[in-house]
Formats: C-alpha cells, structure tokens, sequence
C-alpha cells in the first residue's frame, strides 16, 4: 500500500491479528474499515461518523485514500484539542497522520472500557513520540 501523505511504500504492523499499514518515512498509520472497530469496540462510532461530521479545513494537502485513489474527506474529532484525521469518503478507512493516533489516544482514555483503554494505551505508547511534522523522533 502506498502512503496517502509522502506516496512512499508503507509496511504491515500486525497487532491482535490486525494488520495496520504505517509509513516508515512519515510516521502515519492508515485503518482500514472496520480496524478501529476491531481494535476498540468505543470507537465504532469513528468510522460511522465520517459521513456525518462536517468537511474540516486545515494546513495539510489533501490526501487521497490509499485503497480507491479518491481524495479523502477532512474531519475534526475530539473537544479539547480536536484531531485533523483524513476519513475515507467511500468507507475504505481513515489516516492518521503522525502523532495523531497519540493525541486521540489522550483525550479518549478516561472514556473508554477497560479493554479498549488497554489497546489505547499500547498504541499510545508505540505513537506518542512520533513527532506531528513527521520526522523522526
């Protein structure tokens, strides 16, 4: 799979029996539909959510998904310091750009189940020093 930010190879990490693309070059990770759901039964509502939320603006260029090649749809989720993720328009999945699965991370962990905070936290810890420019750490 092809990165959606810097168009570079991206490598499987598996983690619970699910397979997550993440681009070595830029530090973000693409789910694919369903991934989120599986890793955290709380965050079901994400991904069928992207339809609904509002079209976000932001900095960063568009990206297009790196299943059907359509430019995806910028969303914000989250309250107090609201994350710019990248969302399939055709359900294929959502982007996070580096960083961005950290800071979720963070603001969702005192409202999910033991379980999926657990995932959260593993996750967390394997993201949360990645850099948001998407340099090395």
């Amino acid at each position: 799979m092809i990165c959606p930010k810097c168009v570079q190879p991206m490598i499987v990490v598996e983690y619970q029996e699910i397979e997550l693309d993440h681009c070595i070059g830029c530090k973000g990770t693409w789910f694919d539909q369903s991934e989120l759901g599986l890793l955290f039964s709380d965050l079901t509502w994400l991904e069928d959510s992207i339809a609904s939320l509002p079209q976000a603006q932001g900095p960063e260029a568009e990206r297009r998904c790196p299943v059907c090649r359509k430019t995806m749809k910028k969303m914000l989720v989250g309250e107090r310091d609201p994350v710019l993720l990248d969302g399939c328009r055709s359900g294929d999945g959502i982007w996070f750009d580096a960083g961005e699965v950290g800071r979720l991370v963070r603001q969702l962990s005192g409202r999910l189940s033991e379980r999926d905070g657990r995932t959260l936290a593993f996750l967390g810890e394997v993201f949360q020093n990645e850099k948001t420019n998407g340099g090395p750490s």
